[in-house]
């Protein structure tokens, strides 16, 4: 239900967060509302980067901790030192598709959308319910893209992220129910 229900809540947040600040900066110059943006996709950069901590790099380092292989303190250094790694070897594409493919982000529409997602993710976190940010932030980015205009939202590349939500928890249920049951009856 959270995997559902995270990024709904993410593309609220964010258009409710678009549209205030459609209305508070509205009386700003350029150059004023460049800075402030600035340093609220920084701070929301943080709340993104924080959360991807709590809850991703979290999911993936139970296991090693409760199966004992690693201590807690050495799987979290292991987590990050990969987290950092798939960052900067990997990135590229998805910062294409997240930031160009769905809609175009100006900094007011990518701090909306990356603030409505950092707060879904920290919110569904603090519950204790493990969700994607990267469908957080696809839910905020296509909101936004809504909101503003239904013709900026590219619905191809949003129809492939939906099937890709939709498939790839049942690919991997199905993938490891298969390899477990194998493993189990022939060990």
């Amino acid at each position: 239900l959270s995997w559902v229900l995270s990024p709904l809540a993410a593309g609220a947040i964010s258009v409710v967060t678009f549209f205030t600040l459609e209305k508070v900066f509205r009386r700003l110059s350029f150059l004023e509302l460049d800075r402030i943006l600035k340093v609220l996709l920084l701070i929301s950069a943080m709340l993104i980067a924080y959360n991807t901590g709590a809850n991703e790099l979290a999911t993936a380092i139970a296991p090693v901790v409760h199966a004992g292989s690693l201590g807690f303190p050495l799987a979290a250094i292991f987590g990050v030192l990969m987290l950092w790694l798939g960052a900067f070897l990997l990135s590229h594409r998805v910062i294409e598709t997240v930031c160009k493919g769905i809609t175009p982000l100006d900094p007011k529409s990518g701090f909306s959308a990356h603030f409505g997602a950092g707060i879904s993710v920290l919110v569904f976190t603090t519950l204790g319910m493990p969700i994607s940010t990267t469908y957080c932030m696809i839910g905020g980015i296509a909101s936004v893209g809504f909101a503003k205009s239904v013709r900026a939202v590219r619905i191809e590349t949003l129809k492939r992220v939906i099937l890709n939500f939709v498939t790839v928890p049942i690919i991997a249920f199905t993938a490891t129910f298969s390899v477990s049951t194998l493993v189990l009856n022939f060990l």
